[in-house]
């Protein structure tokens, strides 16, 4: 029956969204992109969106959740999504992650020995 199909869908979308503001899960993430402009002589910075894809979002963990505290890099995740042409282009200084509300500057890119299977970024909350 089409109802209980819907309202399957429904509840696993929500488990998905429940899961992703608890810090893991797979949920939609935007790339933005830095745009510098003049206006009335002076240079402004504002951000576009880029890119949308699906993204497992995974919290640090282990010798790489310790690295990052010796580091003094608090509210970090990583964000794992599949590779694609657009994604090729990103870097540290003009891309930042929006996920939900929240915001993150990238801190690494990691294309997995240039596989073309999956983008890893990991990025600091900016607070």
């Amino acid at each position: 029956n089409l109802q209980e199909s819907c309202g399957r869908w429904v509840l696993y979308f929500a488990a998905v969204q429940q899961a992703g503001e608890c810090g893991v899960g797979r949920m939609y993430l935007m790339i933005q992109k830095r745009k510098k402009t003049v206006e009335k002589g002076r240079p402004v910075e504002t951000w576009e969106d880029y890119f949308k894809c699906w993204c497992d979002v995974k919290s640090l963990y282990g010798k790489e959740l310790y690295e990052a505290l010796e580091a003094k890099l608090e509210n970090v995740l990583n964000f794992e999504t599949r590779f694609c042409g657009k994604l090729e282009a990103l870097n540290t200084k003009e891309y930042r992650v929006k996920w939900g509300e929240r915001l993150f500057n990238i801190i690494n890119v990691d294309y997995g020995k240039y596989e073309r299977r999956k983008i890893v970024l990991k990025a600091q909350e900016i607070i």
